[in-house]
């Protein structure tokens, strides 16, 4: 994920949080809304966020038809602008000669799971290439778990088959170079689709995603269900966004309901059931997707 997606995905984090503790449903925050408009400002780049003042980010959060008065929160607006501005330390160069001399724990902190370098080649070879590396939610290397494994097989131990630390959660454990598996939005008219980048584009039109709440993603998923929506050609899709975008999130909703009524109703029991589509794909980053046909296939993905 690049610097400017993970910035744009802390940021989304920071309106779930925010919108959590708000209990009129009607007072919440657009995460979609924002990015429309942060980006229609320029704020297509890293360089573009970094720019960002408080002010300009509490007026790309106003959405059209907000009440007279009613403002976006000035201090989210303060924490957005330092995730924007903040700049991630260039890592040092280590070399072959330095990672010989390097602990186990200061290989782990200068351990990077998507580059093949010497730090990697180190910790190959001291966990003599067996599943060393535990990983924290936010897929950060555990680093007091990670050593735990590899001080094991370092003494003779054969490798742990899981890790459970003090809080009696199991754990699965890699090899050095593998990644945990990750999340992707899912495109809501292609199944096992997953849609692409910080701007959530389907690689079947090239069009973005990013502006179409999740809430209507999720009843167009319901509408190929109930059969209310057919995608048999490249076309449909572009049908069906036309429909949507440019309008705001309330009428997007609207229109999507009235269209796929069915959908709308399964929607209202499925919510109720706890079993309303998530549009998330598993991927797992040791892995590399395979070719498909272009609809309706799998691309070593599970979507749930």
């Amino acid at each position: 994920m690049s610097a400017y997606a993970q910035k744009l995905e802390s940021v989304r984090k920071l309106f779930e949080e925010h919108n959590a503790k708000i209990e009129d449903e009607t007072k919440h925050l657009s995460f979609d809304i924002f990015v429309s408009n942060l980006k229609a400002e320029g704020g297509t780049s890293e360089e573009g966020l970094s720019e960002c003042s408080f002010e300009d980010i509490a007026e790309f959060g106003v959405v059209e038809g907000w009440p007279m008065g009613r403002r976006f929160p000035r201090l989210l607006a303060k924490r957005i602008a330092k995730v924007f501005r903040k700049k991630e330390a260039k890592p040092k160069y280590i070399t072959e000669e330095k990672a010989q001399m390097l602990n186990t724990r200061e290989l782990l902190q200068a351990y990077n799971p998507k580059e093949e370098n010497a730090v990697s080649k180190r910790l190959i070879s001291v966990s003599s290439y067996q599943p060393s590396i535990v990983f924290n939610e936010n897929e950060s290397v555990n680093i007091d778990a990670s050593i735990e494994c590899i001080e094991d097989i370092k003494e003779g131990f054969p490798a742990r088959e899981v890790y459970i630390g003090s809080d009696g959660v199991p754990q699965k454990i890699y090899q050095v170079g593998a990644l945990p598996s990750s999340t992707v939005s899912e495109n809501p008219l292609l199944p096992d689709r997953p849609l692409r980048g910080a701007t959530e584009t389907c690689d079947t039109t090239h069009r973005s995603w990013g502006k179409v709440p999740h809430k209507v993603r999720v009843l167009l998923r319901l509408a190929l269900t109930t059969g209310e929506l057919a995608i048999d050609q490249v076309g449909r899709i572009h049908d069906t966004l036309d429909l949507l975008i440019g309008k705001s999130e309330e009428d997007m909703i609207c229109i999507t309901s009235q269209r796929f009524s069915k959908a709308a109703l399964l929607y209202n029991d499925k919510k109720l059931e706890g079993t309303l589509p998530t549009l998330k794909i598993v991927r797992n980053g040791s892995t590399k997707a395979r070719k498909q046909d272009p609809f309706f296939k799998s691309q070593g993905h599970k979507s749930y």
